[in-house]
């Protein structure tokens, strides 16, 4: 049992993604979005589902945001995890660039990244992967430490 509704978005490319995380950035009751990274994967031997995108397309950037609804004494917590955004090509890096630049623009005291890697969670059931995604420690993200946010999605 968790202390938040928990809920999950349908985006179905990278483009939804971005757009559907700047939308959620833009809500004036959002307390906090977590950016976190999937842990980088080279052999198919090793993958938590068989889904060998992920050796050519890990580490993948996920999202756990939490918005506070008036008269709502629980917060709701939203599982953006799917397709996940990856820098892997130089227009996956744009759209990377382009999301931590604008979520900074609207929320810059209300956005955060993962220091460790996680499991990727679109195979989970929505508690776990909102488990999964709580369990890393975050820092708050900077237009001074969004290099290093960069640099942990090229897998350096």
């Amino acid at each position: 049992m968790s202390n938040f509704l928990l809920l999950r978005t349908d985006a179905q490319s990278t483009s939804s993604f971005v757009e559907t995380a700047i939308a959620y950035a833009k809500l004036p009751n959002v307390s906090q979005i977590r950016l976190i990274l999937t842990k980088r994967y080279v052999e198919g031997d090793i993958l938590p589902v068989q889904d060998f995108s992920l050796i050519h397309n890990s580490p993948l950037m996920l999202m756990l945001i939490e918005i506070s609804l008036p008269g709502i004494a629980t917060p709701v917590q939203i599982v953006h995890d799917y397709p996940g955004l990856n820098v892997q090509r130089d227009n996956r890096e744009l759209e990377v660039c382009n999301l931590l630049t604008r979520v900074l623009e609207i929320v810059p005291s209300k956005v955060v990244y993962g220091t460790q890697p996680v499991e990727p969670t679109a195979h989970m059931g929505v508690e776990e992967a909102a488990k999964v995604l709580r369990s890393s420690d975050y820092v708050q993200l900077t237009n001074e430490n969004q290099s290093d946010l960069l640099r942990r999605m090229r897998g350096h």
